[in-house]
């Protein structure tokens, strides 16, 4: 049995209270890194209460047997603009931006039981590394067809990348770059007053 990662095993091992007998081959071990696959997404959500994008970093275990070990959960999120990549921020990710895993904080002890998912979630403020508000200084915004009293941003088109270290003993999982297209609305208004937009479709408002 390998000393580094702590690989739970479904038909034993000392994790679990079973004990194999010496004639039984140990499972076949796998590197963390080789099963744990990560991936990245961006969200806008636009509401009464927010106007917001919200970046997610997923990280799924393909292997059919448990990892536990320590859990770091430290990486970073880094959005660039497409037509211009000296426009881009990095938004960084830690242990307080897990919304989806078997963390415990007092230990520091994550389970990624066969088809686990860990999430971590991040919002984004529309600034970019320099500081610069992008609503200000780079979206073009123009009058929404429908509401008067609404503005859309024509699209902008950002590439979306990002690594984390999930476990102690494990190397650092990467993610895309993968496309991230954005509208950006200036305001959330009432429906009495307009016709609500659902922020995935606020591209297509202004092509109707």
């Amino acid at each position: 049995m390998r000393t580094g990662f702590i690989f739970v095993v479904a038909v034993g091992f000392s994790l679990l209270g079973i004990l194999m007998s010496c004639e039984e081959a140990l499972p076949t071990y796998q590197d963390p890194n080789s099963v744990l696959k990560g991936s990245v997404r961006g969200r806008y959500v636009l509401s009464n209460t927010a106007n917001v994008v919200r970046f997610d970093f997923l990280v799924v275990n393909t292997f059919d047997e448990t990892f536990q070990d320590k859990g770091i959960l430290k990486g970073e999120i880094v959005i660039t603009l497409r037509r211009n990549p000296s426009v881009h921020k990095t938004m960084s990710l830690g242990p307080w931006d897990l919304v989806i895993g078997k963390y415990e904080p007092s230990t520091q002890m994550l389970t990624m039981d066969p088809g686990d998912t860990v999430r971590l979630t991040v919002s984004w403020d529309y600034t970019d590394d320099q500081l610069k508000d992008l609503r200000d200084s780079l979206f073009i915004y123009v009058t929404d067809p429908g509401c008067s009293v609404r503005k859309i941003a024509l699209e902008e088109l950002f590439e979306l990348e990002g690594s984390l270290t999930v476990f102690q003993r494990a190397g650092s999982i990467t993610a895309g770059p993968v496309e991230f297209g954005l509208c950006h609305v200036d305001r959330w208004v009432p429906p009495q007053i307009c016709t609500s937009i659902l922020p995935e479709e606020a591209c297509d408002v202004l092509n109707r």
